[in-house]
């Protein structure tokens, strides 16, 4: 099935949609966006980047 979905993407014949996009910081916006019912695709929630030690 993972390679069934690997071969769609890569052919660009699945395409995903996406309602919306939240910040980390906008969680509680994101689940309210949800909880209205309303929503057309999926929801992202962007997590925060880790910051890189410097070397």
């Amino acid at each position: 099935m993972a390679a069934d979905l690997e071969r769609l993407l890569a052919s660009s014949a699945y395409r995903p949609v996406v309602d919306r996009t939240y910040g980390f910081d906008e969680l509680c916006a994101a689940h309210t966006h949800v909880d209205t019912g309303r929503k057309v695709g999926s929801v992202v929630v962007r997590a925060p980047q880790a910051k890189r030690a410097a070397t």
